[in-house]
C-alpha cells in the first residue's frame, strides 16, 4: 500500500479529531466506572463472542501500544473486522471515487482569496511536493482535509488497523469490514461541496491549535477512559455536528446490525475508531440493547 494510500486512511476510517463529528445527548457506555478500550460481547442466545477494541486510526508511533491482554483478544479470535476491509482491491475503488467530478479542482471552487490560503498551506506548511499538491486540490475537500492530520503527527504515524491486519494476514485470520468504500463515499458525498470546503478552511485556519487539541485527545485516549473521550469530542466539534446522524448514529445502528447477525461458533475481534464505542448511541450501548452483554477487558 504507497504512501497515498496511507494518508487518505484517516479519511476512509472517518477519523476523529478535534474538529469531530460527535453532537449528542448525554449518555454513558456501559461499566463507566471501569475504563477501557477493549470490550467482550456475548449475546443472551447462540454461540458467538465479540471482542470490540476502540482504535484512534493514526497516531504517533511513540504513543503506539499493543497489551499483552489486547494480543490475547486478538489471537483468541477468528475473524478481524474492521470498518473498511483493508485489501488493494478496496483501496483502488476508493482511489477512483475521491476525486471531484469532471476534472474539476478546488480552485475552480473557491474564491480566490481562500484558494490562496489554501496553496500557501499545502506547499508553504505541509511542504507537498508538486505531485502531492496537484493531488490533494483535485481531492473531495472533505477527503483532502484528511491529509492535514497525517502531516501533523510526524514521520510513519502508526497506524491500529494496519498492524492488525498484517497480524491477522500472518495467523491466517479470515479479514472483514463492518461497511464498504463505496457506502463511505456515499457519505461524504452526500454532504455539500461547500460546506466541505469549510470544513477544510477550518482546518487550515486551526493549524496552530491542533498541537495543544490533539495532545489532550491523545492523552485521553491513553487513558482508556471512553466516556471523557465522547465528552471531548463534544465538546469540541465544529461544523461537521450537523452530520452526526449521518456520520456517526446510522453508521453504528448498522455495524449493530451486522454484527448482531454474525455467524455462530466463530469468535470476531472488531476494530473500530473509539469514538463509535462511547454514548447513547455507540456500539456498547447499541449492542446491550440486542440483549449482548457487553464487559470492559484489560488490555495489559
Amino acid at each position: 500500500m504507497n504512501k497515498v494510500f496511507f494518508r487518505l486512511m484517516p479519511a476512509l476510517f472517518f477519523f476523529f479529531a478535534p474538529a469531530g463529528v460527535l453532537q449528542a445527548q448525554p449518555g454513558k457506555t456501559p461499566a463507566p466506572e471501569q475504563k477501557s478500550l477493549l470490550w467482550k460481547a456475548v449475546p443472551a442466545e447462540g454461540d458467538k463472542e465479540v471482542y470490540i477494541f476502540g482504535t484512534m486510526h493514526l497516531m504517533p508511533k511513540e504513543d503506539f501500544h499493543l497489551g499483552a491482554g489486547l494480543r490475547k483478544a486478538f489471537f483468541a479470535s477468528d475473524v478481524l473486522v474492521m470498518e473498511l476491509e483493508l485489501n488493494e482491491e478496496s483501496m483502488m475503488r476508493a482511489m477512483g471515487k475521491m476525486w471531484l467530478p469532471g476534472g474539476q479542482t478546488l480552485e475552480d471552487l473557491m474564491n480566490r482569496e481562500a484558494f490562496d490560503s489554501l496553496k500557501s498551506y499545502l506547499l508553504d506548511t505541509l511542504q507537498m511536493q508538486d505531485l502531492q499538491y496537484k493531488m490533494a486540490i483535485r481531492m473531495k475537500p472533505f477527503l483532502a482535509t484528511q491529509l492535514f492530520y497525517g502531516d501533523r503527527m510526524g514521520d510513519a504515524p502508526a497506524s491500529f488497523e494496519l498492524v492488525f491486519k498484517s497480524m491477522a494476514d500472518s495467523a491466517g485470520m479470515d479479514i472483514t469490514g463492518l461497511e464498504t468504500i463505496e457506502e463511505q463515499i456515499a457519505v461524504i458525498d452526500s454532504i455539500p461541496l461547500d460546506e466541505q470546503i469549510e470544513m477544510l478552511m477550518e482546518g487550515v485556519r486551526g493549524e496552530s491549535e491542533f498541537g495543544d487539541d490533539f495532545g489532550t485527545m491523545i492523552s485521553i485516549y491513553k487513558s482508556q477512559d471512553l466516556d471523557s473521550l465522547y465528552r471531548y469530542m463534544m465538546t469540541e466539534s465544529s461544523g461537521m455536528m450537523d452530520y452526526e446522524e449521518l456520520l456517526l448514529r446510522k453508521r453504528n445502528e448498522n455495524w449493530a446490525e451486522k454484527i448482531a447477525g454474525f455467524e455462530e461458533n466463530k469468535v470476531y475481534f472488531i476494530a473500530v475508531g473509539a469514538g463509535h464505542l462511547a454514548g447513547p448511541h455507540g456500539l456498547l450501548r447499541l449492542l446491550e440493547e440486542k440483549s449482548y452483554r457487553v464487559m470492559p477487558l484489560s488490555t495489559e
